[in-house]
Order: structure tokens, then C-alpha cells, then sequence
């Protein structure tokens, strides 16, 4: 995990953070966003077998997690049902998080199915 954040006086306030490459369902470590509103999420999915189900969670508190609702632009390769997406081809997606105020967000690589080879790319952008 790589965090980076900054801002000036004449952008807002910003964090990133590239979290280590996900080979089996699991959550990332938590990263802390306290003061962002907006939250995007961009994966890389790589050697995908049939599909692969993601969702992001959130805290207020930073110790209590819950699963966010997801927006992303609408791709034929990822539907969004139930805060989760299923992503059934390789490629790069975008999901954001907006005008919501958390104190921390994570990763969630829920399931894979059809086999145990795909490798998930993550990298954190918040902006205030």
C-alpha cells in the first residue's frame, strides 16, 4: 500500500493509494479518508476465468465496516447488484463513492468463480 495525498490553495484535498495486487478473495487494508467526499475506485482485472464479484465497504468510525452502494459507468462487462459487481472480462473499471463522508474505505474481493487465477489491481483516488 502506497498513500499519497495533497492539496493547495487552489485545488482540494486529495489521498491515493495503491493497495497490494489481490489473488483470492479477501479485503485490502483499510485506508483513512477522513475530510474526502468523493471516492473512486479503479481495478485491473487480469486472468479472469468466468467471473469475479467485488464491492467496496465503508466506516464512519474506522472500526465497523458496511458495504457501499457503487456507481460506475455502464459497461457490459461488470453489473452492479446489491452493492456488488460482477466483472466477467479482463480489463480496468471505475467505480465511485460520491458526496458520502467516511472516516475509512476498503477493498473487497467477495468471489471468484471458474477457477483461481484472476489477480486484482487497485488503486484509491479521493478527492474533498
Amino acid at each position: 500500500m502506497v498513500i499519497t495525498q495533497g492539496s493547495s490553495s487552489t485545488s482540494p484535498m486529495w489521498i491515493s493509494d495503491d493497495y497490494t495486487q489481490l489473488t483470492a478473495a479477501g479485503l485490502t487494508a483499510a485506508t483513512k479518508v477522513r475530510g474526502i467526499r468523493n471516492h473512486t475506485f479503479q481495478v485491473t482485472v487480469a486472468a479472469i476465468n468466468t467471473n469475479v464479484v467485488i464491492g467496496l465497504q465503508g466506516s464512519t468510525d474506522g472500526t465497523s465496516f458496511g458495504e457501499l452502494s457503487l456507481d460506475n459507468t455502464a459497461v457490459a462487462t461488470s453489473a452492479i447488484t446489491l452493492n456488488r459487481a460482477t466483472i466477467t472480462a479482463n480489463g480496468t473499471y471505475i467505480y465511485t463513492v460520491k458526496n458520502t463522508s467516511l472516516h475509512s474505505v476498503k477493498f473487497n474481493f467477495i468471489s471468484e468463480t471458474g477457477g483461481t487465477a484472476a489477480t486484482l489491481d487497485v488503486v484509491y483516488l479521493g478527492q474533498s
